[in-house]
């Protein structure tokens, strides 16, 4: 049983729909219990995965960590979810439950309560909350047998102790059959509607969020690009989150400010993977802040392109400095710049760094990889316990499905 706070497509939804989807398909029975109606329910009912939707689910935010007084609001709304909690697990009798990122904080709680192993998924970094974390790793640890990171940077936030004792890394996933080729008419006919003919084309895939996704450092790279390489096109891909449109203002106020809008595209949200790359020469990966891991240097490695990324946290993991791509020192447009320029100036290069990465990603980020890591996880978590679990049926009943 897997337990997910919203229902978008992002990073964590997508990777939870192609391990729930994949446990369906080899025959397994898994749940999912959402906190919200939207796309990933339709999508995980299509793929034979049973979904259950709770207006209990009780989520942290960066808002709830405001205030003492904002956080005891929402320890209030944690404790109240617990029973709803349960009383899932009384009626669906799960083998195992995992929690699928840091801010669901009391199904694991639930899980201990009712006896069920668990697993709990962390996607996040925390090193704004160093306070928060010194605690939170302890009660991540006791309420769970295995831990899961999708990155060794993640898992180095974990003491020694818990990372020798319960921590395992698997890196996020992408299958093959998401990797369509797309027809050369439909990337010609986007070329053409956006303006970017032949044009070796640069972009940035992602939530539009400057603070830590960083789309204004590759403005600020193609300013510092744009006589040396005046054709050079570039793309950002994505949009603000909801209620962060000032965001998306201030990144158009800012291309507009120094004079490349006749040279950047925003396309908004793109759903279509083979697409996306379809268009890019090359990806950037600018975040001025740790990425835990960061899908789209894999994806963009999977279509043969080259990535240029930030030199930290699961960036740094996935990019090869010199061989599937360059590093680059966080929030520093004029290495940025330099290195996009390397690329530009060497179409040779870009295409032997895209072969690379995509040699890489089949050795390292191929769902087949990820998926058969997981599940040895959640087999190990299942034994840990040294006993079958037990959850008391609601009706005084009993027995494990």
């Amino acid at each position: 049983m897997f337990f997910h706070w919203n229902s978008d497509l992002y990073g964590a939804s997508r990777s939870l729909l192609r391990l729930a989807s994949r446990l369906a398909k080899d025959g397994h029975d898994p749940v999912v219990v959402l906190g919200q109606p939207g796309p990933l329910a339709a999508l995980l009912t299509g793929a034979g995965v049973r979904v259950r939707q709770t207006n209990w689910m009780a989520a942290i935010e960066r808002s709830d960590l405001s205030s003492p007084v904002a956080l005891l609001r929402f320890a209030v709304r944690a404790m109240g979810s617990l029973p709803a909690y349960l009383r899932i697990l009384w009626a669906e009798r799960p083998l195992i439950v995992h929690t699928n990122a840091s801010i669901v904080l009391t199904s694991g709680l639930a899980a201990r309560i009712a006896g069920r192993p668990h697993v709990w998924h962390i996607r996040e970094g925390f090193g704004d909350f160093p306070r928060l974390w010194r605690g939170f790793q302890r009660f991540v640890a006791a309420v769970s047998q295995r831990v899961v990171c999708i990155s060794e940077s993640v898992a180095s936030q974990f003491d020694g102790r818990i990372r020798q004792q319960k921590v395992d890394v698997v890196h996020n996933g992408i299958p093959r059959d998401e990797l369509r080729v797309p027809e050369q008419e439909e990337i010609d006919r986007l070329r053409s509607q956006w303006g970017l003919g032949d044009r070796v084309t640069i972009g940035v895939v992602g939530r539009i969020n400057l603070g830590r996704k960083g789309q204004h450092l590759l403005v600020e790279a193609a300013a510092r690009l744009s006589e040396g390489h005046p054709d050079a096109r570039f793309v950002v891909i994505g949009s603000a989150y909801p209620g962060k449109e000032a965001e998306e203002e201030r990144l158009r106020a800012m291309i507009e400010d120094l004079g490349l809008s006749e040279r950047f595209v925003l396309t908004g949200d793109m759903g279509d993977l083979a697409l996306i790359y379809g268009l890019l020469d090359i990806l950037v990966v600018p975040s001025p802040v740790p990425e835990p891991f960061g899908n789209t240097a894999p994806e963009a490695m999977a279509y043969g392109i080259p990535v240029v990324g930030t030199n930290l946290g699961g960036t740094a993991e996935i990019v090869r400095h010199g061989e599937t791509g360059f590093l680059f020192p966080p929030s520093d447009a004029e290495a940025l710049a330099a290195c996009i320029e390397v690329l530009l100036a060497d179409p040779a290069l870009r295409t032997e760094m895209g072969d690379a990465g995509r040699a890489a990603f089949y050795e390292r980020f191929e769902f087949e990889h990820c998926y058969h890591s997981m599940v040895d996880v959640l087999s190990r978590a299942r034994d840990a316990t040294g006993r079958p679990p037990r959850v008391e049926a609601a009706d005084g009943g009993g027995g494990d499905r």
